[in-house]
């Protein structure tokens, strides 16, 4: 005889099965088309998943066309909701100057927090997103930018300095790696750069290949790539943290803070 207690434990859903149901199901709701004040918006697409497609297999000519047909400003429609492209100069600075009560970072990135982890810079409060960036502002200043150009020759030199005249990569694979190391050696230092393996860099191309048009409306359905990105965080933070260790950086850190 079972007993009631135990009921809700064994028939326990999955928080990524809530959030996938989620996603899906605001998706196949019909869009508010004649909001006030959009943009005009982009033709085709299909139905329920608008523009996806598109923007899945060639999104540089999607927002040509766009561009050509409207300007700085359209619409396009993706699952579930309405994006708005702003292209040319004036748009973007606009963009990069809105506030945080005018936009909502954290609504938009939601597809990061499985990427980052749970209360990491997206899926954190927008007070403490910004002290977790913070982290970088000094390597970011233009002073310290100024000195990564002698990194980015070291790298360049180091993958590509003995091909003599020539050679031939695959630079899909290769790139990703090069500029995996440059940006460890530039924001992180030389002894993390090079207690990288290539392991780390295969997972950090896992990562990437979650961040793709499926994962802008459902992140957590259970598709190989977004399988193997869950995969590569868990590793990326063991290998890190061994990193860390090895190249003497190693510090206590809390979400908001870190100390030797």
């Amino acid at each position: 005889m079972m007993r009631s207690d135990t009921v809700p434990a064994m028939f326990a859903v999955p928080e990524t099965v809530k959030q996938t149901a989620s996603t899906l199901w605001a998706a196949l709701q019909p869009l508010k088309l004649d909001t006030p004040g959009l943009p005009p918006m982009l033709p085709g697409g299909l139905p329920v998943i608008g523009h996806a497609v598109e923007m899945r297999t060639d999104p540089v000519a999607m927002m040509m066309r766009g561009r050509a047909m409207f300007g700085d400003l359209f619409c396009l429609r993706l699952p579930g909701a309405l994006a708005v492209a702003m292209t040319g100069h004036a748009a973007q600075e606009k963009y990069f100057r809105f506030r945080d009560d005018e936009v909502s970072q954290r609504e938009a990135y939601q597809l990061m927090t499985p990427v980052f982890g749970k209360g990491i810079a997206y899926d954190a409060e927008p007070h403490i997103m910004k002290e977790q960036l913070g982290f970088f502002h000094q390597a970011l200043r233009d002073s310290r930018l100024r000195t990564y150009a002698e990194g980015f020759v070291a790298e360049a030199e180091l993958h590509f300095g003995k091909w003599g005249r020539e050679g031939v990569v695959n630079m899909l694979d290769v790139g990703n790696e090069v500029t995996l190391h440059t940006s460890t050696r530039c924001l992180l230092g030389e002894k993390m750069r090079h207690n990288l393996s290539r392991e780390f860099s295969q997972l950090y191309h896992d990562l990437e290949g979650g961040i793709n048009v499926v994962s802008f409306f459902a992140p957590y359905l259970p598709l190989p790539s977004m399988r193997r990105r869950d995969r590569a965080r868990v590793k990326m933070g063991s290998s890190s943290a061994r990193s860390s260790r090895r190249g003497g950086t190693t510090r206590r850190c809390t979400r908001t803070s870190c100390r030797p």
